[in-house]
């Protein structure tokens, strides 16, 4: 189970770098799904991030649910580490 998390994880990020032009959108999401699952927040965040503005570098690699998808994430898991992280 974890080993084939881990084994996935490499799997997702090597698409995520995608090719000479962009990146693959959905791997950067699956990544970060995988990183949290395996307790790194702050890796999954940036992996999460990096998804939900793939719009902004590479228009052409987006997609519009992709994107709503991983902004929606995005927004949830920075709110849960800041609750998680905030003093009171």
């Amino acid at each position: 189970a974890e080993v084939d998390k881990e084994l996935a994880l490499k799997y997702f990020v090597q698409a995520s770098n995608g090719d000479d032009e962009g990146p693959h959108q959905a791997s950067l999401y699956n990544a970060g799904r995988l990183l949290l699952e395996l307790n790194d927040a702050a890796s999954s965040l940036a992996y999460i991030r990096a998804c939900a503005t793939v719009e902004k570098n590479y228009p052409a690699y987006e997609t519009p649910a992709q994107t709503k998808t991983c902004k929606e994430a995005y927004e949830l898991l920075s709110n849960q580490i800041m609750t998680k992280t905030t003093p009171g």
